[in-house]
C-alpha cells in the first residue's frame, strides 16, 4: 500500500530510517476532494487481546466531505467479529471521529486498561456498558471501569473486501445510527 503511494509521487519514503514517510505537495493536487486519515491502531472486536498502540505506518485516503465539521479522524483495524451484525467484520477499516462526545446506541472505540475496543454505547444509571453486536452467543458486554476511556464515535467503516491499492473511500453518513 505504501509501495503504490510512493509509486504515484503522494508519499516519499526514506527505507533507512524508521516510521520516514513525507507527503509530497503532488498529494493534494492529484486527490482534490480526498484527505488522508492514519490509521493508528488496531481496536478487539473479539476478546481484549488487542493493545493500544499509536502506529501511523499507514493511511486511508478517504473523502473530504467526511472532515466537514469533524476535527480529527482516525482509522482504527478491527480484529475480531463481535461486532459482525454491525457489518464490521475482521480486518475491516473503521473510521472514528476522536471525541468524548458520545450517546447511547452510538458504536464507540474505548480502551480499556490498554485494550482497544470497538462496541456499542449503552449508558444507565448503574453503569457504562460495552456490547457486542454479534449473534454468537460466546461475546459478553463489557462494564465500563474507571480505567477505561471513550476515544470516539465510530462514522463509517470501510470493508476488507472493497478495498484496493488506490485506498479511496467515500464517508457513509448515518452509519454511526443503524
Amino acid at each position: 500500500r505504501l509501495e503504490s503511494l510512493e509509486a504515484k509521487g503522494f508519499i516519499k519514503r526514506d527505507r533507512f530510517k524508521h516510521r520516514s514517510i513525507s507527503l509530497l505537495d503532488t498529494l493534494s493536487t492529484s486527490l482534490v476532494g480526498t484527505a488522508m486519515v492514519p490509521v493508528i491502531s488496531s481496536a478487539g472486536c473479539d476478546a481484549m487481546q488487542v493493545y493500544a498502540q499509536e502506529q501511523y505506518d499507514e493511511y486511508l485516503v478517504v473523502d473530504k466531505k467526511l472532515l466537514d465539521a469533524r476535527k480529527e479522524i482516525i482509522a482504527l483495524k478491527a480484529v475480531g467479529n463481535s461486532m459482525f451484525d454491525a457489518g464490521i467484520k475482521n480486518g475491516d477499516y473503521v473510521l472514528v471521529e476522536v471525541t468524548e462526545s458520545v450517546s447511547t446506541g452510538d458504536r464507540v472505540a474505548a480502551v480499556i486498561g490498554d485494550m482497544a475496543v470497538i462496541k456499542r454505547l449503552r449508558i444507565s444509571p448503574e453503569a457504562t456498558i460495552l456490547e457486542p453486536e454479534s449473534k454468537n452467543a460466546g461475546y459478553a458486554p463489557i462494564v465500563m471501569q474507571d480505567s477505561s476511556k471513550i476515544f470516539g464515535k465510530v462514522l463509517s467503516v470501510i470493508p476488507m473486501s472493497d478495498r484496493n491499492d488506490e485506498m479511496h473511500y467515500l464517508y457513509e453518513p448515518g452509519y454511526e445510527k443503524k
